[in-house]
């Protein structure tokens, strides 16, 4: 997504060449430069950890996760371990109905192939994570599952699943329970057939999603709070990120969605501004503030804050 996009114009209004400049560096610090690597491909997997945290909100309780996992000193981890620690618990979802007491996450971005190889390596880093354990079985197999996720449906994988002597069922959209001489309990999920009502956050994660889609999910991030919200900020920054063509279009032409992301956006600067990221986000934050608390414009420049940077917060009002 362009920060060119972030500029509200669809309210008739003009904005000068400063006040674009000082919305690009706040664009590029907040909403840019927290999903990528140090070679500029995209961090899905940072989503991917707060997706599945939001699909369970219910039972934060009684599930603990643990976000890359490390098998060894090596560079060896897991995604995800969700453990369950109240074993009665029974979790209202059929992803969730599936677990066990330690249930591993392989997860494969939209960039990323999921194979044949993929799926004997998950299986090999089960393996080692019931090894993990101090005590002799302190782990045993038969409470260990392993979920395997990816956006598009891995076709070759199941083709030679069905060589290698496993079968499969597809009886529920989007997930996908291996059977045969297994050795632990295995499902495949192909998370953009899943439905969107109980999987929102793993649904949208995904290039070329819809317009529909992308609304759905900013109607619903405009819902949470606290934590949620955190985390629902991650997994949409992974979104765009992955979309920014076609979000850029659709701004262009769709008035709610620009007027929605610059709400975002303007809860992101109240929030960069409680957590103390940068002198110029402080600024422009405390600035949005005393609007709302109905300073007037003269004031704001009689305390010296600069014309542009009043004009950008009022933007953002």
């Amino acid at each position: 997504m362009d920060s060119e996009q972030w500029v509200p114009e669809c309210k008739g209004k003009k904005y000068d060449d400063k006040i674009k400049q000082t919305f690009d560096k706040i664009y590029n610090e907040i909403i840019r430069g927290r999903c990528y690597t140090m070679d500029k491909r995209i961090q899905w997997h940072p989503g991917f950890c707060s997706a599945i945290r939001l699909i369970f909100k219910d039972y934060w309780s009684v599930l603990e996760f643990e976000d890359e996992y490390q098998l060894t000193d090596k560079p060896m981890q897991i995604d995800c371990v969700v453990i369950k620690k109240v074993k009665d618990v029974v979790i209202d979802n059929e992803l969730g109905k599936f677990f066990k007491t330690y249930n591993i996450f392989e997860y494969k971005s939209p960039e990323d192939a999921m194979n044949i190889d993929t799926f004997y390596k998950a299986m090999g880093y089960a393996c080692i994570y019931k090894l993990s354990a101090r005590h002799v079985d302190e782990i045993p197999a038969d409470q260990i599952t392993l979920t395997l996720l990816r956006s598009n449906k891995p076709v070759g994988l199941f083709k030679k699943i069905v060589e290698a002597g496993f079968k499969y069922s597809s009886d529920n959209n989007g997930i996908y329970r291996i059977y045969g001489n297994t050795l632990f309990d295995i499902q495949i999920v192909v998370t953009s057939e899943l439905n969107k009502e109980e999987y929102l956050q793993l649904k949208a994660m995904t290039k070329g999603i819809s317009k529909e889609l992308f609304e759905e999910y900013l109607l619903d991030f405009e819902k949470k709070r606290g934590t949620e919200r955190i985390l629902a900020d991650v997994v949409l920054e992974v979104i765009t990120r992955g979309n920014e063509s076609m979000i850029e279009k659709w701004k262009e032409s769709d008035k709610i969605m620009c007027e929605t992301m610059i709400k975002i956006m303007a809860n992101e600067l109240e929030e960069s501004k409680r957590k103390g990221i940068e002198h110029g986000e402080h600024l422009l934050a405390d600035t949005i503030i005393k609007l709302r608390s109905g300073d007037s414009r003269e004031k704001l420049l009689e305390e010296g804050i600069a014309e542009e940077t009043i004009n950008l917060a009022l933007t953002l009002l």
